[in-house]
């Protein structure tokens, strides 16, 4: 877990280095809620997993994500990390983590989703959201998760958001959706049948939702 005093530092060095926008103090500040927000959002993943999953073992022990692992795959859902301003990107994201589910049967591929924290509707108005991506060329690459979730301070994560009609290696396949208290209901119960449908032995389909495009703002 992040302290205060590593946290103000951590986003001094960050803002510094790359010319933020937003004050180091005033990220720190928006990174000590986001992290509070997303231990909010985990223990609520928790307690609805673990009363619904007989056979799960939890882990809860590590300081970087909390997992459910049953006989056939585990879902796991990290920390929040602090986030580079990464130039280019058509907004601000203040702090990312990732939620994953992987089967034990390496021969079908998980799902990831990335979960950041970032004003991707209204500048400045910052909330944890839901979105996913995958490769173009799925037969170019080999992903342990598809749909998978991209650092938001990496190129492919850039150009997967920039207004062009073609993108290169990775789309957006997910809508950038806000977890607010009514689509929280529906984050919890979609994963929570993921989950039990790769506990079953289904294999998790890639999924690319027709409706992700456009559904952050471009600047």
């Amino acid at each position: 877990m992040w302290n205060d005093r590593e946290t103000d530092r951590v986003f001094h060095e960050l803002s510094h280095a790359a010319g933020a926008d937003i004050a180091s103090a005033d990220r720190a500040e928006l990174f000590h809620a986001a992290a509070t927000l997303l231990e909010s959002i985990t223990e609520r993943l928790r307690t609805e997993l673990t009363e619904a999953a007989r056979q799960a073992q939890e882990q809860a022990d590590s300081p970087l994500f909390w997992s459910l692992r049953l006989p056939t795959a585990e879902l796991r859902i990290g920390i929040a990390d602090p986030v580079v301003p990464a130039p280019g990107m058509p907004f601000d994201v203040i702090a990312a983590a990732e939620i994953r589910l992987t089967p034990h049967d390496r021969r079908a591929p998980g799902r990831g989703h990335a979960l950041w924290y970032c004003d991707a509707d209204e500048p400045g108005t910052f909330r944890w959201y839901e979105t996913a991506f995958a490769p173009c060329h799925p037969d170019r690459v080999h992903l342990e998760h598809v749909p998978c979730a991209l650092s938001p301070e990496t190129a492919e994560a850039r150009d997967a958001l920039a207004p062009s009609a073609a993108q290169e290696e990775f789309d957006v396949v997910w809508p950038v959706t806000e977890l607010t208290d009514l689509t929280l209901d529906e984050f919890v119960d979609r994963w929570a049948g993921w989950l039990a449908a790769a506990a079953a032995g289904q294999p998790l389909e890639p999924e690319r939702r027709s409706d992700a495009a456009g559904t952050w703002r471009l600047g």
